[in-house]
């Protein structure tokens, strides 16, 4: 309770549920534009070998919430349960489970492809590093994921994250492309003077060979490598 008011979330304990009717008890929820937005949902300590995500949810965790049968609590292992929690009607964006000595933060357009931000809360705290705690909460606090004005950090990240993917991209594409107009060009020049050269050897054949083409552009020639047919070079927009 102590962490999730310090992130700066109300601590509410409530249920929701998932497709088949099985209860999920969260410690929190925050709604955004009419929708359900972020969940918090917790595990008790999990083995020192054992992971977070592979412990069940217990008894402990339900008591004081409405009417719920021992039989009605979910037997599947957290792992499993988050991936049913983004798979209701109206699932959230983003899921806090906090594992004891971990903590992670899920994103629903993200858990598919199994990534996810997992915060080693042992070494965070054992370290006492002013910076690595200050980074750790700027991205759970809930004035990142879910400010009152303005697009939440994580949004922000990722665009950014995407403009300098693409601007890493567009130079390989570009450096590819240089290096096949070069092998081209080579083969070209080889094809007009040293291979010529080496089946005409009479006086007739000039003695100079044609210059090798520059760089720019590929060169054109009748004895070039064939162009597949509907090739051409295009760059994204």
């Amino acid at each position: 309770m102590a962490l999730i008011e310090a992130l700066g979330y109300p601590y509410d304990r409530q249920l929701r549920y998932l497709r088949q009717g099985e209860p999920i008890p969260l410690l929190a929820a925050l709604a955004r534009d009419g929708g359900e937005y972020l969940w918090i949902v917790e595990t008790p300590f999990a083995g020192e070998d054992d992971s977070p995500l592979d412990q069940l949810p217990v008894w402990e965790q339900y008591r004081g919430l409405d009417d719920v049968d021992a039989e009605d609590i979910p037997q599947e292992p957290w792992e499993e349960l988050v991936g049913e929690i983004f798979r209701v009607d109206e699932p959230p964006r983003w899921v806090i489970f906090l594992g004891g000595r971990s903590a992670y933060l899920m994103d629903r357009t993200k858990w598919g492809y199994g990534q996810y931000l997992m915060f080693d809360l042992d070494d965070l705290f054992g370290r006492m590093e002013r910076d690595a705690i200050k980074a750790t909460a700027a991205l759970l606090a809930r004035d990142a994921l879910a400010p009152d004005d303005g697009p939440p950090l994580h949004e922000t990240l990722d665009e950014n994250s995407h403009k300098h993917a693409y601007a890493v991209s567009s130079d390989l594409k570009y450096g590819v492309r240089r290096a096949v107009e070069l092998l081209a060009n080579e083969y070209v020049w080889y094809q007009r003077s040293v291979a010529k050269q080496a089946l005409f050897q009479d006086e007739d054949w000039p003695a100079s060979s044609p210059p090798r083409p520059s760089p720019g552009s590929i060169a054109s020639s009748s004895s070039s490598m064939p162009k597949p047919a509907g090739a051409s070079w295009r760059s994204s927009p």
